[in-house]
């Protein structure tokens, strides 16, 4: 369905021409149109210039339709013409099947739920990772301050994680070093008290001590004086 649109204008001698527009120029070939999309055009005083189907011609927005072959969605927009040609504008109405139109959103619900499930056992997944990676420095150092309470403070913590659990480490070995070397000191302090009690002489006590001031004090020799 369409109208004869026609073209008059007065010319610069006072005659007037005339013409008659060509459709299939105004409104291109309906065949060569996307598969089962309908296009209507439609003055703003209600006069339908060009439209396939007359039932779309007066609906407004977007809507479903029942047409003989099925549901019809369809949707219309203003064609501003006004402030470039000075003519009113023009309201484009477009229809396409409506199982078309929702192929895309019914094959959206059937994966879904699948995309879903995948999404959430990979977050999990990662998550599970992420927390690994997280505790098992801390772990580490848990294993490293039980040594140190059973007195086993010759062991080091290794984490190259460079972050607060790699400066932690760095303390936790810190702190056993120092109190392998206390320990020592009072273990060697208490054993030369021992062998003063036990011993006839001071010579004896100091040939033992000699090698263990040495280790304590991280020199290669130690001597010792009797006057």
């Amino acid at each position: 369905m369409g109208r004869t649109l026609s073209v008059i204008r007065r010319l610069g001698d006072g005659s007037v021409a005339y013409g008659e527009l060509r459709r299939d120029y105004l409104w291109g070939d309906v065949e060569v149109l996307p598969a089962d999309m309908r296009f209507c055009v439609v003055a703003r005083d209600g006069r339908v210039l060009f439209c396939p189907d007359p039932a779309l011609a007066a609906t407004r927005g977007a809507t479903v339709l029942a047409g003989r072959d099925g549901d019809l969605l369809t949707a219309d927009w203003d064609l501003f013409l006004r402030s470039r040609f000075g003519v009113p504008d023009l309201r484009i109405v477009a229809a396409e099947p409506a199982e078309n139109a929702f192929a895309a959103l019914a094959s959206f619900k059937r994966i879904f739920p699948q995309t879903l499930a995948l999404a959430l056992a990979l977050a999990l997944l990662a998550g599970l990772v992420q927390i690994r990676r997280s505790h098992l420095p801390l772990q580490v150092l848990v294993d490293a301050m039980d040594a140190l309470s059973r007195g086993r403070f010759d062991g080091r913590v290794e984490l190259d994680t460079r972050d607060e659990y790699s400066r932690l480490a760095t303390a936790v070995n810190t702190t056993a070093a120092a109190l392998g070397r206390q320990f020592r000191a009072l273990t060697v302090l208490s054993e030369i008290d021992r062998r003063i009690l036990h011993a006839e002489a001071a010579e004896p006590v100091v040939e033992w001590a000699l090698p263990a001031v040495s280790d304590l004090a991280g020199c290669d020799a130690a001597a010792a004086v009797l006057a």
